[in-house]
């Protein structure tokens, strides 16, 4: 099961890594030309999209390495979202989610066929990723 789920993940975020370097289209993503990251507060309130290829591999890569080690399911229980980040895949319209929590917690969720993936952020990730308005 645990190598199933790596695997998945590893096909998945190569499958974004390699997407943010190439062009596709479809009628429902029509305004990005290439795979996009959209922010959100807690409120659900978008605060940013990401649409630099740079900071989408930089994301996929960090949280495809951490989720892929992850040994945890869930976060803590006292953990409060402070951001969640919607990853679009223009190519096949495919989008995954992960959650940043203020407690340096985080969760990725996937597909409905992979079980969710938390693990505690690194003092610098949660630096980068608790500041989405400074990412490019």
């Amino acid at each position: 099961m645990i190598k199933l789920k790596l695997i998945g993940l590893t096909v998945l975020l190569f499958t974004l890594t390699s997407c943010a370097s190439q062009q596709a289209s479809t009628t429902k993503s029509a305004r990005h030309s290439h795979d996009w990251i959209d922010v959100y507060s807690p409120s659900g309130k978008k605060v940013k999209t990401l649409t630099s290829k740079k900071a989408i591999a930089y994301f996929a890569d960090r949280i495809g390495d951490d989720a892929g080690n992850a040994t945890k399911h869930h976060v803590f229980r006292n953990s409060n979202l402070k951001f969640k980040y919607v990853i679009h895949q223009k190519r096949g319209n495919h989008k995954f989610s992960c959650y940043v929590y203020t407690n340096r917690q985080a969760k990725a969720i996937m597909w409905t066929t992979f079980p969710a993936q938390a693990w505690k952020l690194t003092n610098r990730e949660f630096a980068i990723f608790g500041q989405p308005q400074k990412l490019q």
